[in-house]
């Protein structure tokens, strides 16, 4: 992952280089592969893993799904 700081010094020095393509957009992105081809079902499979590895982490965000957290001992209780 790239840091903020990092993406604006590369895309600062790729404007000053006169690259054109600096500043994409989603729009700029080349299409989906067909379903058909075996690039596009290779596509298909991988956005349902990234689906499937996406939908595990947001279950596991969850705060009823953490272990509880400990809580401080105080000298004063009695157990």
């Amino acid at each position: 992952m790239v840091s903020p700081f990092r993406r604006h010094q590369q895309m600062t020095r790729a404007l000053q280089s006169g690259a054109s393509l600096a500043l994409t957009s989603p729009q700029d992105a080349p299409p989906e592969p067909r379903p058909d081809t075996e690039a596009g079902r290779e596509y298909a499979a991988l956005r349902v893993a990234l689906h499937e590895d996406s939908r595990s982490a947001s279950i596991w965000g969850k705060r009823s799904c953490r272990p509880p957290a400990r809580r401080p001992h105080h000298q004063g209780e009695i157990s």
